[in-house]
Parts: structure tokens; sequence; C-alpha cells
């Protein structure tokens, strides 16, 4: 913990996301980097495609900067495309951003040039409940997923082809009797197919 100045957190904490208390299977503790308090503030949740197309990193950074000049904390899974956008229009207009991850804390690998990931220690939190140095499994996707729809009181898919994490959430985020929002897209295009 003290390598990577991470910090763990119960779920009995004080400084534990009241919202994810709530879900049915919240994780007894959470390891965390930067700061895990603006997981109080009003949040809502954007996920959709790796592959996102400019049309939908136009809306994310459209929908996310009103959200941010209204106090929002941004939460995603700091994965390629829309997750990316979502965090970095987040940082880019001064807000708050949480980013959940499917490993440990020590290795945001969809970041490994470390382009956003130091950012957002400044602006918000790297979180997960694996522990420190595990690998990534395709197992730890759907998990981590499961957090991401729990903290906040809403989630966003923007571009999501019939499969994919993006659905994985917006299941965990109804069965967590969260709102569910989504940007249209075309009817033509295989990223709004989901």
């Amino acid at each position: 913990l003290d390598r990577y100045q991470a910090t763990l957190i119960t779920i009995n904490d004080p400084f534990y996301p009241p919202l994810l208390r709530e879900i049915f299977d919240p994780p007894p503790y959470l390891f965390v980097r930067g700061n895990i308090e603006h997981a109080h503030a009003p949040s809502l949740s954007v996920v959709g495609t790796r592959k996102a197309s400019q049309y939908g990193r136009k809306a994310v950074e459209v929908i996310c900067r009103g959200l941010v000049a209204e106090g929002f904390t941004i939460v995603s899974g700091l994965a390629y495309g829309i997750d990316m956008a979502a965090h970095k229009t987040a940082l880019d207009n001064n807000g708050q951003t949480i980013a959940f991850l499917a490993g440990g804390v020590d290795n945001p690998h969809t970041d490994p040039a470390g382009k956003i990931w130091p950012r957002i220690l400044e602006q918000g939190a790297i979180v997960s409940e694996e522990w420190l140095e595990s690998t990534v499994t395709p197992a730890k996707f759907p998990k981590r997923n499961r957090l991401i729809a729990g903290v906040s009181k809403g989630t966003l898919i923007v571009e999501s082809d019939k499969k994919g994490g993006s659905l994985i959430t917006a299941s965990y985020a109804l069965d967590q009797n969260r709102e569910v929002f989504a940007v249209p897209g075309s009817i033509f295009s295989h990223a709004s197919a989901g």
C-alpha cells in the first residue's frame, strides 16, 4: 500500500461509497488511490464501446462537460474508447472522476504510459476490489462492472454493440434499481446495436 500510495477501506469506513453499500453484493473492502470522497458527490457512470466513433466521443464530451459543470463526478472503467473519453472530459473541465479497475490499483493496464491515470489521482480516484499486483482476467470485468453501476444513481451507455461490457453494466444498474440512460445512435451502426 505504501509503495503505491494506496489505502484499503472497508465497508464500515465512513469514506466507503454510500451507494455501493446498498447493492446486493458490495465488496467488503476497496483498494483506493486518490480521493474516494468524490464518490459521495452526485455521480453518473458513463460506459460504452472500446471502438468509439467520433460521434460517440463528441456525445460523451458534451454530456460529461455539462454534468461536471453541475458538480457531478464521472465514473467509468478506464477502458479504451468511451470510458477514456468520459474520464478525459471530466479532467479537462476541472471535474472529478473515479475509475474502477478489473485488476489491482497498481496496474492501470489500459493506460500504461500514464496519459490519464496520474491526472485521475489528482482529481479523483482509482478503485478496485482486487488485490494489488493481481492479474487482469476476463472474469474480473463483469465483477468490476457491478461496482461502476452500483456507485452511481445512474449509468449512461454511449455506443454498445449487441454484446459487450456496457450491456452487462446496464443490466447490473437495473438490478440495483439505478437509472439507465442511452445515447441514441444510427440504426445502421453496429456500435449502437446494443
